[in-house]
């Protein structure tokens, strides 16, 4: 049977995370930057780097977050980028124009319904 690990910790979700938003506050990334479009930018990171474990100890895990931060930054940074294109290109929601055509087609087809004219 295998235990759950009590105070086990991804430093490399952090990493991710910070590199995410550090990312997305940039002028030129032109990028939805709702919760789901971040979370699958960060997923799509973390699935192409190596988790990195630690303890929680107090105060041990900045001092790896920062050795990681030297250690894998440009790796990040690359994943991180690479899924900013590939999220873009392939949200996995609609867009707000997307959207407003759907609502006017329902819209037509219910005023449609009534038989009444435009």
């Amino acid at each position: 049977m295998i235990r759950r690990m009590s105070e086990a910790y991804n430093v490399m979700e952090m990493l991710v995370y910070e590199i995410t938003e550090e990312i997305l506050k940039m002028p030129n990334i032109n990028i939805c930057k709702c919760k789901e479009c971040k979370t699958d930018i960060m997923l799509y990171a973390l699935n192409k780097l190596p988790a990195k474990y630690v303890r929680t100890a107090k105060g041990r895990i900045y001092s790896e977050l920062e050795t990681l931060k030297r250690q894998y930054k440009v790796d990040v940074l690359r994943y991180v980028m690479e899924a900013v294109e590939v999220i873009s290109r392939n949200p996995s929601h609609k867009s707000e124009d997307e959207e407003f055509i759907d609502d006017l087609d329902k819209f037509l087809e219910a005023f449609e319904g009534t038989g009444k004219i435009l």
